[in-house]
């Protein structure tokens, strides 16, 4: 079965990436509790030659109504506070696994856009 849980945060990463260096979008905003996201905005940074234009990575993160204090995640845009609620929301729960038989891999681009 592919891919396995801990495959889904490398592909939330790479979209991250592809959207940002194809121009399909300026802003992305990362919703989730997982740190092994935290790696994102240093790839961004590093790719900022590709990119070539202003972008903005941002993240959403839930904080109890009892915080006094912001949540501010490193190398981020902006932290943006949710509610617990709006998490459970937003929160995807689906299975992502596929049978090995019906996997195939997805078709990389040769080149970047202009």
């Amino acid at each position: 079965m592919r891919p396995q849980e801990k495959g889904i945060d490398l592909v939330i990463g790479l979209d991250v990436v592809e959207f940002l260096v194809t121009r399909a979008c300026d802003v992305a905003i990362i919703v989730s509790l997982d740190r092994d996201l935290y790696e994102i905005p240093q790839a961004v940074q590093n790719l900022s030659r590709l990119i070539a234009r202003p972008v903005r990575l941002e993240a959403a993160v839930p904080v109890p109504d009892s915080q006094k204090q912001p949540k501010i995640l490193p190398r981020f845009s902006f932290t943006h506070q949710i509610t617990r609620q709006v998490f459970e929301r937003m929160r995807d729960d689906t299975d992502y696994t596929v049978k090995d038989s019906l996997w195939a891999a997805p078709q990389v681009p040769r080149t970047l856009p202009p």
